[in-house]
């Protein structure tokens, strides 16, 4: 009994930062008047992350940055219209790049102020 509670269940957490996500997606959406939708490399991310991670809060930073460039500066709406989509996986380093009409992000769970990474990335691309 007590190794079934112990066991992680991978699916259970996948399942609750993919309804995080799209909360998040959500509000960036009603801000920016576009789509914004985030999806994650699931297979980058170990067990030991989901256990001691929020993988929403990570791979959310991009879609909440979002947000809130699309509440301060409402031209900054036109650029989401072209960058609503978000791939998200963790990595070595940190990363935001911009490949066709998505925003890739890698994240890494020591990096500091991804925040600040992210919104600088906005406001310079």
């Amino acid at each position: 009994m007590q190794n079934t509670l112990a066991r992680f269940d991978r699916e259970k957490r996948m399942a609750q930062a993919q309804q995080a996500l799209q909360r998040a997606d959500q509000t960036a959406s009603e801000s920016c008047g576009t789509q914004v939708k985030t999806t994650v490399d699931w297979p980058s991310i170990t067990e030991a992350q989901f256990k001691s991670m929020s993988i929403a809060g990570y791979c959310g930073e991009v879609a909440e940055q979002l947000d809130q460039q699309c509440r301060s500066t409402p031209a900054f709406k036109a650029k989401v219209a072209e960058l609503g989509r978000v791939s998200c996986r963790f990595g070595d380093e940190l990363k935001l790049r911009v490949e066709g009409q998505q925003l890739v992000f890698t994240t890494q769970e020591d990096a500091p102020n991804q925040g600040d990474f992210i919104q600088q990335f906005l406001r310079n691309h």
